[in-house]
């Protein structure tokens, strides 16, 4: 009982969250900023998940879940302290306003952070950001629009994120079980290669939030055609009764996983309908739930069969965004936004060749899929 509700109260944590907003908060009147430092906390967690999965095998193996739950709460406790010694240092820390935008009255303000960022995180993150985030949301798609048309981000977005989310909880739930009682791997061999799968995910994420890729990556829908594929592939490697093709897969499937995440939310950053509607939503999180369910009742049929439950959603919902872009009809009303698209897309090329010194015209590309990433949450 006392593991199940530890399990529950880690897993309601919402200080990613917490932590956007207070970054939002300190950096409102200059977005280029806050894309700049909500890319170093990205990178910062990426960073943090590689150590914790090497030392997690490792104190696995030696010392059990104990182990393992001591290093967890040590952390927290360190999280806790140096939280309150910045808030300790926030009550003596003077606004910055180098170019005296604001009189000395900003100055008195009082520090913007707040002890209950996580509690208003935790509240809804849609809801609570829903009227300055739009702002943001009109901001890119003005400067950075995307190249994909409306018509077809409306079918790319919620069913990738189907996808993908489901097949990815179905792959990283089960294949620790599946290296230690079918492979008999060690924990230690399990935390190096879920260690080396999250030093991939880092690379990789590194290499396409660089301006080097923005400016030689493929078109998004293209990109997006092959990380479905490469993640439907890598899916059927990971079922194969080998460990080396399992592990092949698992870091193939990593990589993929990680451009399309970017790719996923570069389109909701820089599109206005690139959402998923309640009705999806609902299902989504209903096939999961039945997912999550049904792993252990398929781990005592077969060690594999969750590998193949994750195969089966990668590969429907790679089939359904082909079928769907390719014989859904265009109506009348998406048509004009298109061509709003096309114009916009035109108008930001003639602007870009134009220097500005206001912030939302020169963002770096991890700069915006930083702030895509702030507007869409933390669900894709």
């Amino acid at each position: 009982v006392l593991f199940i509700g530890g399990s529950i109260l880690a897993n309601c944590n919402e200080t990613i969250g917490a932590m956007q907003m207070f970054v939002r908060d300190q950096n409102k009147d200059d977005i280029k900023v806050m894309g700049s430092q909500l890319k170093m906390h990205y990178f910062t967690a990426k960073m943090a998940r590689v150590g914790s999965f090497i030392g997690g095998g490792f104190l696995y193996q030696m010392y059990g879940v104990h182990g393992v739950a001591a290093l967890g709460a040590g952390l927290v406790s360190l999280q806790i302290v140096f939280l309150i010694f910045f808030f300790v240092l926030d009550l003596f820390r003077h606004n910055h306003d180098p170019n005296n935008k604001y009189g000395d009255e900003f100055i008195d303000l009082s520090p913007k952070c707040r002890l209950n960022c996580s509690i208003a995180a935790a509240r809804g993150r849609r809801r609570l950001f829903k009227s300055a985030m739009s702002k943001l949301n009109r901001s890119l798609s003005k400067y950075y629009p995307s190249e994909v048309p409306p018509s077809s981000v409306r079918y790319i977005v919620p069913i990738c994120v189907f996808g993908r989310t489901i097949s990815s909880m179905c792959i990283w739930s089960s294949s620790a079980l599946i290296l230690v009682d079918d492979f008999q791997a060690d924990f230690v061999t399990v935390g190096a290669i879920f260690g080396s799968a999250a030093a991939f995910d880092f690379l990789i994420s590194l290499f396409a939030l660089s301006e080097a890729w923005n400016k030689k990556k493929l078109p998004t829908k293209l990109g997006v055609y092959i990380c479905m594929t490469g993640i439907t592939l890598s899916s059927t490697a990971t079922a194969a009764p080998k460990l080396y093709a399992f592990i092949a897969g698992f870091m193939v499937y990593v990589i993929c996983n990680s451009i399309l995440r970017i790719l996923l939310i570069e389109l909701q950053g820089s599109s206005n309908n690139a959402t998923e509607s309640l009705t999806v939503q609902l299902i989504r999180r209903l096939c999961t739930a039945g997912a999550l369910y049904a792993l252990p009742l398929l781990y005592m049929l077969h060690p594999r069969l969750p590998l193949v439950l994750a195969l089966w959603f990668a590969l429907f919902s790679s089939t359904i965004l082909a079928m769907s872009l390719a014989c859904c009809r265009t109506s009348t009303e998406i048509q004009k936004m298109d061509n709003e698209v096309e114009k916009k897309i035109a108008r930001s090329g003639s602007a870009r060749a134009r220097p500005s010194k206001r912030p939302e015209r020169n963002l770096l590309y991890a700069e915006q899929v930083m702030l895509g990433r702030l507007i869409k949450g933390k669900d894709v």
